[in-house]
């Protein structure tokens, strides 16, 4: 979170959709991170997944509760974080 405030952002408290904001969740197992996702304007969420292509998904989505047994597990959301658009 240390980094991401170096370009902008600052902790909030909810993914929900703001206008002129951007919103970032951040995904953590345990203590260690793993993931961050970026809101898009129809309340959904982007990511990119490793070396691979951008999807656009549910924030539940990628959690590792929702993907038992499934490739992708990021751990569960630990926070949010918010800055303005063009920021």
């Amino acid at each position: 979170m240390a980094a991401l405030a170096t370009v902008g952002y600052e902790p909030c408290s909810d993914g929900d959709s703001q206008d002129g904001v951007e919103k970032i969740a951040i995904y953590a197992n345990g203590e260690r991170f793993e993931h961050v996702a970026r809101s898009l304007d129809s309340g959904r969420w982007t990511s990119k997944l490793g070396e691979s292509f951008d999807i656009e998904h549910e924030l539940e989505a990628l959690a590792s509760t929702a993907n038992r047994g499934g490739p992708v597990q990021y751990g569960e959301v630990v926070g949010y974080m918010r800055r303005a658009l063009g920021g």
